[in-house]
């Protein structure tokens, strides 16, 4: 049997294309494609006949070694996508694999493949075009929740999370400031193993209007505290205004705490 040197799979299930020469039986032609379909890599001629003879009980002899290669793998290799994921590639292109010889050039042009999104991308295969259809996705760390959560807990903690790793399309805000979780509370019930969304929590008040405030003053050779009476809500990152009662002045200050705010001198 004679098969192409590369073999780049557009589809999971390869069709006869791929095979050049042989004499085999469509039962052992089938028992190939069969393999090929889940193979990657390269793959020996003598290593290839060992395999299919100590595995399949098949006698074939193959006259070449021979590289499989998805095409969603190629395509990431060659754009060097660092953090992004190549998936569900299609193309009119009437064959399941593009089945090069070492001698053909292939090269490749996709003008926004470094973001995610639905992508148009050519390859050019010895000066011809084959257009491709792909969707890129974004490889992102996040947390999922190891028990369920009900809607308006306000007690949550670090404990609840472990770390997650998947894709999506980036668009979605993941929850990854688990440091300061406690200072959330869940928007809605959320179920065991879901990956915790920014838009899943609601941020608490940490200041409310005219309560008493801690105030952090820090400068480059200065660290003071003092108190303060709250003149506005707010949030964790949020900056208030906060009424000093002994000098009558108003400052802003950035939220830090409960009932603790930094004004940065």
């Amino acid at each position: 049997m004679r098969t192409n040197a590369k073999i780049l799979k557009i589809n999971k299930k390869l069709d006869y294309t791929c095979i050049k020469e042989t004499n085999c039986s469509p039962k052992v032609k089938a028992s190939f494609i069969k393999f090929l379909s889940s193979a990657s890599g390269k793959m020996n001629a003598k290593h290839l006949q060992h395999l299919f003879r100590t595995e399949y009980g098949l006698e074939i002899s193959f006259e070449n070694s021979l590289e499989v290669i998805d095409l969603k793998n190629f395509i990431a290799d060659n754009l060097d996508l660092k953090s992004l994921v190549v998936e569900n590639v299609t193309s009119l292109y009437g064959k399941a694999s593009l089945n090069l010889e070492s001698t053909d050039t292939i090269s490749m042009e996709c003008g926004s493949c470094d973001s995610p999104g639905d992508k148009n991308i050519k390859l050019k295969v010895n000066g011809s075009s084959i257009w491709l259809s792909a969707s890129i996705k974004v490889k992102r760390k996040g947390y999922k929740l190891v028990k369920d959560v009900t809607a308006f807990t306000n007690n949550l903690d670090a404990s609840m999370l472990e770390p997650s790793f998947g894709v999506d399309d980036g668009k979605e805000g993941l929850f990854r400031d688990i440091n300061n979780l406690r200072f959330y509370r869940a928007r809605r019930s959320l179920e065991k193993g879901r990956t915790l969304k920014q838009s899943d929590l609601i941020a608490k008040n940490l200041i409310k209007y005219n309560n008493r405030v801690e105030v952090l003053l820090k400068g480059e050779s200065l660290s003071l505290k003092t108190n303060a009476l709250a003149r506005q809500n707010g949030k964790l990152g949020q900056m208030v205004k906060l009424y000093n009662p002994k000098t009558k002045k108003v400052i802003m200050g950035k939220v830090i705490d409960y009932n603790k705010a930094l004004v940065e001198l």
